[in-house]
C-alpha cells in the first residue's frame, strides 16, 4: 500500500530530525566552552533545508574543535572555577564546596571542559541554596524575637526580610565574590540574632524566675546572683519588662522598687492531654476582658506548664493552643494558683475544617443541595465533585454530612475524599450480583465505584440481609 510506505518514511524522518534536534542542543551546550564562532546556528539552518549530511558534517566539526580546544583556554577557564571555589571555601567552609574543588583539581586537559562547566553550574546553585537557607534563618529568628517584644536597646529589625539575595551571574568567580560578599552581611546578622534569641528565650523560660526569687528574699540582685552568661542583659530585660524594680548600669544591681511587693504565689498554668501527658511548647495567651487590653503570651516547658508572675486581677479570655490538639477557649478569673487545661486531640475534622466546620454547619441546606442530588442520583460523591462551596473545603463538607445522615458514609480514597449512601450501594451490589449469579466475584466484577475496602463493607452489610457474597 502506497499510502502506509510514505506514512512509515514520514516517520522515519521525523525520528531522524528529532534526534539531529538533540544533537543540536547538545552542540549549543558544547560550543559554548568553546571560544570562536558557535556553529550551532548553521546546524539549524541545515536542519531546516532538510541537509541532514551538512548537520551530521557540522556536528563532527564542533565536537572536533571542542576536543582540541587550546590548553589556554581550558586553563583559563580551570582556573576561573578554582579561584571561585577558593573564595567560596575562605566564605564559608562546605563539604560540597572542597569536593568541587577536589574534581576540579582532577581535571587536566581539554576534553574535561564539559565538566568544568557543569561543576561551575552546581557550585553557583550550591551558593544559591546556602545562602537562601540563611536568608530564612534569619527572617524565623527575627519573627521570633518581635514575638518578645523585646525594648528597641536590645535588638533592633535588621531589615534582611525585605531583601532578596540572588546568585545570578554566569562566571562563577563573580558568582563567588557575590556570594561571599552576601555572607559578609548575611552572617554578622544572624550570629547577632541568634545571640538575641537566645538570651530572651532563657530570659522568658527560667532567668526571670531566678531573678525574681532573689527579689522576694533579698529585695536586690546582682550579677553574680544569677551564674549565668550575660547577667546584665538579664537584669536590664527584668527592669524592662517589671517597672516594680530598676537597673542600675553603674553598680550591675537590680533593685526592688521602695514600697514594691512581689506576690509569692504566681500563677501556674498546667496542660496536659486526655491521657495526662504534658504538652511541651502550647502557647498560653491571657486577655484582660475589661480596663487596659493586657495581652500576655507564653509557651509551656518541658513539663507543660508555664509561671505567670502577677498577671493581675480580673476576667480573662484565655486561649490554648498546641500542634495537633484543638484550641481552648475559656474565660478564667484571677487572682487563681493553678489552672489545669486538658487539651483534645484533633481529629480528622480539624484537619478537613480548619475551625469552619460550624460556619459550614450553618449553611449546610445551601452548599449541599447540589451534592445530596448527585448523591441521591448516583450513589457517591467525591471531593472533585463541583459544589456550591471552596474547592479547600469540599471534604469538609462531605464529612459534615456523613455526620448529619446516618445513611452517609465519609470515606478516604487514592483520589481524595467521598461519601456514599450505604443502603443505596448495599441495594446496587445486590442487583449486580443477582443478574450474574456466580459462586464467587473479583471486585473488578461488581463495577461499584468505591475503594476496595468499602466494597467488602457493602458485602458485610448484605450478609446481614441474608445475602452472601463470595469476593475473592
Amino acid at each position: 500500500d502506497l499510502e502506509e510506505i510514505v506514512s512509515y518514511l514520514d516517520r522515519l524522518k521525523t525520528i531522524a530530525e528529532n534526534a539531529l534536534r538533540g544533537c543540536v542542543d547538545n552542540a549549543k551546550k558544547l560550543a559554548a566552552y568553546q571560544t570562536g564562532d558557535i556553529s550551532a546556528a548553521q546546524v539549524e539552518d541545515a536542519l531546516e533545508k532538510q541537509d541532514y549530511e551538512g548537520v551530521v558534517s557540522t556536528l563532527e566539526q564542533d565536537i572536533a574543535a571542542l576536543k582540541t580546544a587550546t590548553k589556554e583556554e581550558f586553563q583559563t577557564y580551570r582556573n576561573s572555577l578554582l579561584s571561585a571555589l577558593d573564595i567560596a571555601i575562605d566564605a564559608i567552609d562546605d563539604k560540597k564546596f572542597r569536593e568541587f574543588k577536589e574534581e576540579v583539581l582532577g581535571a587536566s586537559s581539554p576534553e574535561k571542559l564539559v565538566r568544568l562547566g557543569e561543576i561551575g553550574d552546581a557550585f553557583i546553585e550550591h551558593c544559591q541554596k546556602i545562602v537562601g537557607q540563611m536568608h530564612a534563618e534569619l527572617s524565623s529568628t527575627e519573627d521570633h524575637i518581635k514575638e518578645f517584644v523585646p525594648p528597641d536597646y536590645f535588638w533592633k529589625e535588621s531589615g534582611l526580610a525585605e531583601k532578596e539575595y540572588v546568585l545570578d551571574n554566569e562566571d562563577v568567580e563573580d558568582a563567588a565574590r557575590s556570594f561571599a560578599s552576601m555572607l559578609s552581611e548575611l552572617a554578622p546578622a544572624l550570629d547577632t540574632d541568634r545571640r538575641s534569641y537566645k538570651i530572651l528565650n532563657s530570659y522568658h523560660r527560667t532567668i526571670e524566675r531566678q531573678i525574681r526569687k532573689q527579689l522576694i528574699a533579698h529585695g536586690v540582685v546582682s550579677g553574680d546572683d544569677l551564674k549565668v552568661a550575660h547577667p546584665a542583659d538579664f537584669l536590664h530585660l527584668y527592669d524592662y519588662y517589671h517597672p516594680d524594680a530598676t537597673y542600675s548600669e553603674s553598680d550591675q544591681i537590680l533593685r526592688l522598687a521602695e514600697g514594691a511587693k512581689i506576690a509569692e504565689n504566681p500563677l501556674t498554668i498546667n496542660i496536659t492531654d486526655a491521657d495526662g501527658n504534658r504538652i511541651e511548647g502550647a502557647e498560653i495567651t491571657l486577655m484582660h476582658e475589661t480596663g487596659i487590653g493586657v495581652t500576655l503570651k507564653y509557651i509551656t516547658d518541658e513539663d507543660g506548664s508555664v509561671t505567670i508572675e502577677n498577671p493581675g486581677e480580673g476576667r480573662y479570655r484565655l486561649v490554648v493552643t498546641a500542634a495537633q490538639y484543638r484550641k481552648h477557649e475559656s474565660t478564667t478569673v484571677l487572682p487563681a494558683d493553678n489552672i489545669d487545661i486538658t487539651l483534645e486531640k484533633m481529629g480528622i475534622r480539624d484537619y478537613l475544617c480548619r475551625e469552619k466546620a460550624q460556619s459550614i454547619r450553618d449553611n449546610l441546606n445551601k452548599y449541599a443541595s447540589d451534592v445530596l442530588k448527585e448523591l441521591d442520583r448516583s450513589g457517591v460523591v467525591s471531593s472533585a465533585f463541583e459544589m456550591y462551596i471552596n474547592k479547600e473545603y469540599r471534604a469538609c463538607l462531605l464529612y459534615i454530612l456523613a455526620e448529619e445522615y446516618p445513611n452517609l458514609r465519609f470515606v478516604s480514597s487514592d483520589s481524595g475524599y467521598l461519601v456514599y449512601d450505604e443502603e443505596k450501594m448495599v441495594s446496587r451490589l445486590i442487583e449486580r450480583v443477582k443478574t450474574m449469579e456466580k459462586d464467587e466475584y473479583a471486585i473488578s466484577d461488581l463495577d461499584i465505584p468505591l475503594p476496595d475496602e468499602e466494597i467488602l463493607h457493602l458485602a458485610e452489610m448484605a450478609e446481614k440481609e441474608g445475602i452472601h457474597i463470595n469476593i475473592t
